[in-house]
This record gives structure tokens, sequence and C-alpha cells, in this order.
């Protein structure tokens, strides 16, 4: 009796650990989804899973993460954490719980191409979850004005096509305060503004 009771929990332990190995399949399929979106390529850089553990690939050949740039890392742990929070889900179900959506910097270390990816998939990202459920949030943090603008941009975008529109507040921290903030210029704006107030 006690072996035969040892080998159904065995067995229920192997079913629970082939689940998990699914799910990790699952969500390797969806970062790899994101990546080649924001590559404009399939394999300019994807994961896989070999003896159960996550291998990064670039065009093919296995590649050490300390060897690929800051962006990379970055892109790589954003597909991450949109595969990750969705883990589990089914497809239909993934933006209807509400979620309060956190995002530090998510756009850093970027040459202007993948920049524009980041933000195409922050953007239908923030579409889908707002949608999805209208009590959801999203706070996104960033030292970048770029960045600030273009998400502005993106949000501004999102309201005039969907109704209802989304609340968007812009805060700076400024002497350990945050501040809002009506308009938000971009760095090089600013940097343009403070020179022509220096020659005046």
């Amino acid at each position: 009796k006690d072996a035969k009771a040892e080998v159904e929990r065995i067995k229920q332990e192997i079913a629970q650990l082939e689940q998990q190995k699914k799910q990790i399949s699952i969500a390797v399929d969806v970062i790899n989804n994101y990546l080649s979106y924001i590559f404009c390529e399939n394999q300019r850089l994807e994961i896989q899973v070999k003896d159960e553990q996550y291998v990064i690939l670039s065009r093919g050949r296995n590649v050490n993460p300390r060897d690929i740039s800051v962006g990379e890392r970055n892109i790589i742990a954003l597909c991450y954490f949109f595969a990750k929070m969705f883990a589990g889900m089914e497809e239909k179900d993934r933006y209807k719980k509400e979620a309060m959506v956190v995002i530090d910097d998510p756009v850093s270390s970027f040459d202007i191409d993948n920049h524009i990816a980041i933000i195409s998939v922050l953007r239908s990202q923030f579409v889908q979850l707002l949608k999805g459920n209208t009590n959801t949030r999203v706070i996104l943090m960033s030292h970048d004005l770029q960045t600030i603008d273009d998400i502005y941009k993106v949000f501004d975008g999102i309201n005039k096509s969907v109704s209802p529109n989304w609340k968007l507040d812009i805060l700076m921290l400024e002497q350990n305060t945050l501040k809002p903030k009506n308009n938000i210029q971009n760095e090089y704006k600013s940097l343009i503004d403070i020179v022509y107030e220096y020659a005046k």
C-alpha cells in the first residue's frame, strides 16, 4: 500500500514537472515572437529551452548572456516580463484580469531602430491591457525625456482612436518631490531652450 501511494505521489510530481516544462516552452514562444517583432528578424536573437534551461541564440549560434549588449539584455528582460505576466493564462483571457503594471526605464541602451520597436511593443501591450480591463493601471518611469515624450505621444494617439479615453498623468521628480507636468519637451528641445535662455 505504501509503495503504491509513493508511486502515485511520484506520478503526480512528474505530471506537475511536465506541465512546468510545457509552460516554459510556451513562454519561450511568446518571448521569441516579441524578439522577432522588435528586431524584424526571426533569428537575430532568440531563446530556446535545452536540458530544461533557457539558452540564448544569436543568428542561430549559442551566446553567453554576458556577451550580448546591455540593450539586448534589456529587450530580453522586457519580453520575459510580458511573457511571465501572462504565464498559465489562455490567450483570450490574458488582458481581462485587473493589473497594475510598473515598468522602469524600458527604453535604454538602444539604437534608434530598437527604440522605435520597443515603443511599438509597449503601445500594443498598453492598448490591450487598458482595453482588457478598465481598472488596469500602467506606471512607466524613465530618466529619458525622449522616452517620456514618445510614450506621451503613444497615449495621445491611443486616446484619439479609442473610447473611453484614459487619463494620463505625467509627474517629474524635482528636488525629491513628484510634480505634475503638463507638457514634456524632448531632450533636444530642452537643451536648445537652455542654450537660448543662456544666450539671451
